[in-house]
């Protein structure tokens, strides 16, 4: 995701015309359409500190789920992870 100018996401559902955050029951047999909020993305690799846009970006899920993020991991490696 280093790469992004912008990055998508998903914050809530159109359904049966209207604006719904939680997933229908019935959401496997009915059309939905996604409702995106867009984030600035960071646009740089990401070596044991995160960049202030990322930071940016993790606020903004903490407030979204109500849970604090505390380790990100950044590569498949081990060593590729920074504690928050």
């Amino acid at each position: 995701m280093d790469d992004f100018a912008t990055l998508k996401v998903a914050t809530a559902y159109r359904y049966n015309g209207q604006e719904t955050k939680h997933l229908p029951f019935a959401a496997c047999t009915e059309t939905m359409e996604p409702v995106y909020t867009e984030i600035h993305g960071w646009q740089q690799k990401i070596e044991g500190m995160i960049p202030q846009k990322l930071e940016d970006y993790i606020k903004f899920i903490e407030d979204y789920v109500g849970v604090p993020i505390r380790f990100v991991s950044y590569g498949p490696d081990r060593t590729q992870n920074v504690w928050r």
